[in-house]
């Protein structure tokens, strides 16, 4: 074989390999941005309102959007292209394109427009509005883990118009997998009602009808958009509303997206999770806000909890990792003046995170338009009230400190933590040791606050775990001084070592614990997912060993792990 190979070279992208979804998408930008100057408005569009193969945008008047048309037809033609199946809320518009290349729905003898789908939802030209067209699902389907999944997919909502009804399938599937069911096992039979009730309302959701438009046309305004953040123990989320002031004085609200996530798992406060919801609607008004072309600065949040809007307004480094690392990301993107109270009774996220039915949903004002307050001028808004007493659970521990200042006669003595900490090799009992550091733990954080907020009564739930975390982490600091260092600055650690086997990891409260595969298995407990590595030989897990040991009354089997 001596003959050359003969190379053979593709015409056309190939349908169906890796690349061309990329390839598709990289064409037809870079053939946007090579005639931006050309054809500016098509570019635009290309650029920032084209998903895939399908472009959606939106103008002022009738005429800019003839403009685009023809804009948009000669960029494509100039790349071989020709756009087809074109739409408009606008006769007029329509009649500027040939009829071959409208959509083949459009029929000027009948007198409404068509709708067409996109993106999830149906679009209504006629009425310019956004609305569903499901079909629920045949009555006779098994309810197991994997058709309440396969149905609760089929509906796509990426603006998050039905947030609170799409929660309650969210929710309903995770304890469906906390219980541990099968793909195709049957789903327990208090389960069966509430996925038969959300079933049976899929067809209600054709009474939603959304307003596209977001701006009024009856002239310019002042827009500014406004957030909402909510949460519960099931889930949390946002929604975002722009305010749009008109010059004769009329204020119009309009729905803009929303967002919901379910809870985690892993126990969490219901103020940490309030706190996640406004980590959740700073991210959805930046989203909005690069769409919309608008500054987030001026951008106004609303959240119901104090202890959320208190944090904002606190130093960060005065809080735990899970607190301070979500405050500094909030601060560094807004100023705290921008969040502001709002009554729960009135706050449109509560929706998100107890749910509606459909019907409710379509029918509910508070929803599609913000509270009504909105309507108002920002003197009759709710009072700003933020309560500077209610998150000192959540400051540092004081033991985490390398230095603590005491007060004593009017002199400052500073000592380090090594002076002041408990010494455990001086306790037999693991319970009286945490019990005395948890009061060691309180008086050191009370010396630190004000009279008015300093911590009283007995200890709380709280207070003992921390106060076990602190002790357990002070035994790992002094074993694996190397160790603990490597991960704290995110270093790998020696292949020597002895715990290099367990996969160590750094946890946010600042103890190294096992990260194996039982980290996949979501229905079982924090702890035993990620369980707390223990010094061999120390004194703090001899004390551990020997309370499980009294707990089980020296039993024989091996109870302790």
């Amino acid at each position: 074989m001596k003959r050359k190979p003969e190379v053979y070279e593709f015409e056309r992208v190939v349908f169906g390999k890796k690349s061309a979804l990329f390839e598709a998408q990289y064409t037809i930008q870079e053939h946007a941005r090579k005639h931006q100057s050309q054809f500016p408005a098509a570019a635009e569009t290309v650029l920032e309102s084209t998903y895939m193969d399908d472009s959606m945008d939106s103008t002022v008047d009738e005429q800019n959007a003839i403009d685009l048309y023809h804009q948009l037809s000669q960029l494509w033609k100039k790349a071989g292209m020709h756009a087809q199946k074109w739409l408009s809320n606008s006769t007029h518009v329509l009649k500027e394109v040939p009829q071959e290349d409208r959509l083949s729905k459009v029929d000027f003898n009948h007198e409404d427009l068509p709708s067409t789908k996109t993106l999830g939802v149906v679009w209504v030209a006629e009425t310019d509005v956004f609305t569903f067209n499901t079909k629920p699902p045949p009555t006779d389907i098994p309810l197991s883990k994997r058709n309440v999944l396969k149905n609760a997919a089929t509906l796509f909502d990426p603006l998050g118009l039905v947030t609170p009804y799409t929660i309650r399938a969210k929710i309903l599937l995770q304890v469906m997998w906390t219980r541990g069911l099968d793909w195709d096992e049957g789903i327990d039979e208090d389960l069966t009602e509430q996925v038969q009730q959300w079933f049976s309302e899929v067809d209600d959701l054709k009474k939603v009808q959304v307003q596209r438009c977001l701006q009024p046309r009856t002239g310019p305004a002042e827009t500014t958009i406004h957030t909402f953040v909510d949460a519960s123990k099931d889930a949390f989320g946002a929604v975002s509303y722009v305010r749009n002031a008109r010059q004769d004085g009329v204020v119009e609200t309009r729905f803009i997206a929303s967002k919901t996530k379910v809870a985690p798992l892993a126990t969490m406060s219901i103020p940490r999770l309030e706190l996640s919801a406004a980590v959740m609607g700073l991210r959805l008004t930046q989203s909005v806000s690069k769409v919309l072309q608008m500054a987030i600065g001026s951008a106004i949040f609303w959240s119901d909890s104090t202890n959320t809007l208190w944090w904002i307004r606190g130093n960060g480094r005065c809080f735990k990792p899970f607190v301070a690392n979500r405050v500094g990301e909030i601060q560094a993107q807004t100023d705290p003046v921008q969040w502001r109270y709002v009554p729960t009774s009135v706050n449109p996220a509560d929706l998100c995170t107890r749910g509606s039915s459909a019907t409710q949903l379509a029918e509910n004002t508070l929803w599609w338009h913000g509270p009504s307050f909105l309507t108002e001028s920002e003197e009759l808004w709710p009072r700003n009230k933020v309560e500077s007493n209610s998150s000192t659970e959540e400051l540092k521990r004081a033991a985490n400190r390398n230095e603590v200042p005491i007060v004593l006669s009017s002199r400052t003595t500073k000592l380090t933590e090594k002076d002041w900490r408990l010494e455990p090799t001086r306790f037999s009992s693991w319970t009286r040791l945490t019990r005395i550091h948890a009061w060691t733990l309180r008086f050191v954080q009370n010396c630190q606050l004000s009279s008015q907020v300093r911590k009283q009564g007995e200890l709380s739930p709280q207070e003992m775990p921390e106060s076990e975390g602190s002790i357990i982490e002070e035994a790992q600091k002094e074993s694996f001084p190397e160790k603990y260092r490597a991960l704290t600055s995110e270093k790998p650690i020696s292949e020597s070592s002895k715990i290099i086997k367990l996969t160590p990891r750094l946890n946010e409260d600042g103890i190294i614990r096992c990260d194996g595969r039982l980290q996949y298995t979501q229905f079982l407990p924090f702890d035993v997912r990620f369980p707390i590595i223990l010094p061999h030989g120390h004194w703090v897990t001899k004390l551990i060993v020997k309370q499980h040991h009294e707990l089980g009354n020296h039993a024989l089997e091996p109870t302790t792990g």
